[in-house]
């Protein structure tokens, strides 16, 4: 994880909208965060290209990969690059087989190799149920057409390597065979990569419910959208992280006062109560006084007292919490207030991202960088 600084820096430069700004970071930059940063935030193919094959930082150079389409220089990388995981990437990523061939038998790295022989494998399943399906295209007139999908779904089920089964998920769209691999596979990340892909909220909330993986039950549950789902949920998962998720999405002021008093979880009850709150005053102690962050940003969400949250955004020890206060203030001269009133960058950014130009242009800082962002933001607003 990003320490406080990194987290500065990154929000710093997300700001910077001139791919040529970004370039020139990218490759002359002697910082090594700039430099990471700066590559996450490129688009530009050659100079990604650039980066992949000259950083001198192999995490840069991953990024670099990580981002890259060019075939050839994915080659490149796979075949030379010094260090295994950045090969990696690069294998991952490639479809040529005779370098994925090439790398499984020759790289040093018994993993890069591993990957290699997979990918191909897989490359190769692809290409037999392409031309299945092509070859079923012609079958006499009247009988039911095979569909590419249809055919990848008897592969995905019964293949018993992992990685090619990820791999083929991935190509996956049909709703119908997503939930016939979540209900199958044995895997939890393969069954959690599928949730990420469903809309099926019935279905989601089944999983939510059901599944014997806590991953894959949170992840079900943080796509709920529909209240019913969520409130079912709630009041009915049997693992208290779960609830959790569904307690905070909740609107529902009866399930709340009900999970408030009778969820066994002390920590989810609090959300409940936290979350029924109506009166502001009551809202405000909780929000000033509370000992943990999460259940003060739940209550900084209701509040609607800007001199309150400017107090909030100003205060707060915690910089979700002021960040969550500022972002619900309206009012552009608390804005600013909050903004010259404070040394968190992070906050300052944001605040910046909510202002008119003519807020903008008073803004002075002691930092360079922040100052640079605002002259920036006024030159691409």
């Amino acid at each position: 994880m990003y320490n406080y600084e990194i987290k500065s820096k990154e929000k710093l430069i997300e700001q910077v909208a001139s791919q040529e700004a970004l370039k020139k970071m990218a490759l002359n930059d002697e910082d090594f965060e700039v430099r990471t940063i700066a590559v996450e935030k490129l688009t530009d193919e050659e100079v990604l290209k650039e980066v992949a094959l000259n950083d001198n930082h192999w995490s840069i150079r991953k990024i670099a990969v990580e981002k890259l389409t060019d075939e050839e220089t994915l080659k490149e990388v796979a075949l030379n690059d010094e260090e295994s995981d950045v090969r990696r990437i690069a294998v991952e990523k490639l479809t040529d087989e005779g370098v994925l061939k090439e790398v499984a038998l020759n790289d040093k790295d018994s993993e890069v190799r591993t990957i290699a022989v997979k990918k191909n494998i897989a490359e190769e399943i692809l290409k037999e149920v392409a031309l299945n399906v092509k070859d079923s295209n012609v079958r006499k007139s009247g009988e039911e057409k095979l569909t590419y999908e249809e055919k990848l779904k008897e592969v995905v089920l019964n293949v018993k390597d992992s990685y090619v089964r990820n791999f083929l998920v991935e190509k996956i769209y049909d709703e119908q065979i997503l939930k016939e691999v979540i209900t199958k596979d044995e895997d939890p990340y393969i069954r959690q990569e599928a949730v990420k892909k469903l809309t099926d909220e019935e279905f989601l909330k089944k999983v939510a419910l059901n599944d014997t993986d806590r991953f894959v039950r949170k992840a079900a549950v943080g796509k709920l959208t529909d209240e019913e789902m969520l409130k079912e949920v709630a009041l009915y998962a049997k693992d208290s992280d779960v609830r959790k998720i569904a307690v905070e999405r909740l609107t529902d002021e009866e399930t709340l006062k009900e999970i408030a008093l009778k969820d066994e979880d002390s920590y989810v009850r609090k959300i409940a109560e936290v979350k029924k709150l109506t009166g502001e005053e009551k809202l405000k102690e909780v929000a000033l006084n509370d000992t943990d962050w999460f259940i003060r940003e739940i209550a900084v969400k209701k509040l609607i007292d800007e001199e309150f949250l400017k107090k909030v955004a100003l205060s707060d020890e915690n910089e979700y919490v002021r960040v969550t206060a500022a972002e619900k203030l309206t009012n552009e001269n608390l804005l600013v207030e909050v903004a010259m009133g404070t040394s968190d960058k992070i906050l300052i950014i944001e605040i910046i991202k909510k202002l008119s130009k003519d807020k903008i242009r008073e803004l002075k800082f002691d930092n360079w960088y922040l100052n640079a962002l605002c002259e920036d933001i006024l030159n691409n607003q």
